[in-house]
């Protein structure tokens, strides 16, 4: 399991969730990637060295590709953070992708300050029968942010995650708020979700 302890960047280990479907003519895929920290001090989830590898049933590589997010990009001391990645099926056909493995890195940082808040995040229709959201997200940071973004994370009844949503919120002066709205058109409906967390960040 990650600890903060560890020197340089490091692999992350934990559960993995893989969701596929199919919209024609498009074959879409869902990453959600744990990461666990079981050290004493705070981790910081590094975007810039995590991918990932797709297999097919024997073993081949279907297709390779980049994490896209991290929710939260800082995780607390025995807590659980997530990389997350949601991405075509484009070097082979979405059936073939049996087996992905997440090559996700980490590193040690300092609890980080307050940058953005949200609040009023209701999940409400998504595309078809999916699971869509609204909310508002608030600049704390006392500077002006670029590319805010927000990740909603989906669980079921045993905090285990089923998919998640994200939307780009854009530039957020400091002390500023907006709206954010986002529909899912992922196989998961209302009944399935019991629980959710939200987290904004602007370098997801």
């Amino acid at each position: 399991m990650p600890s903060a302890s560890q020197s340089g960047p490091a692999v992350v280990t934990g559960a993995l969730k893989l969701l596929k479907w199919s919209l024609p003519p498009l074959d879409t895929f869902e990453l959600i990637q744990e990461v666990p920290n079981d050290g004493a001090e705070w981790i910081e989830i590094d975007m810039s060295r995590s991918d990932y590898t797709a297999f097919d049933k024997d073993g081949n590589v279907a297709q390779t590709g980049s994490m896209s997010g991290a929710a939260p990009r800082f995780v607390a001391p025995h807590s659980v953070g997530y990389l997350v990645a949601q991405r075509l099926a484009q070097d082979a056909p979405l059936d073939h992708i049996v087996r992905v493995v997440v090559h996700g890195r980490f590193m040690a940082a300092a609890a980080p300050p307050a940058s953005f808040t949200t609040s009023r995040v209701r999940l409400g229709p998504g595309f078809g029968n999916s699971v869509g959201v609204t909310g508002l997200v608030k600049n704390v940071s006392g500077s002006d942010a670029t590319i805010v973004s927000v990740v909603v994370l989906l669980f079921d009844a045993g905090h285990k995650p089923l998919a998640y949503l994200s939307t780009l919120v854009g530039n957020l002066a400091a002390d500023k708020e907006k709206g954010f709205v986002e529909k899912g058109d992922f196989p998961v409906g209302h009944a399935q979700v019991k629980s959710f967390e939200v987290y904004a960040d602007s370098s997801f």
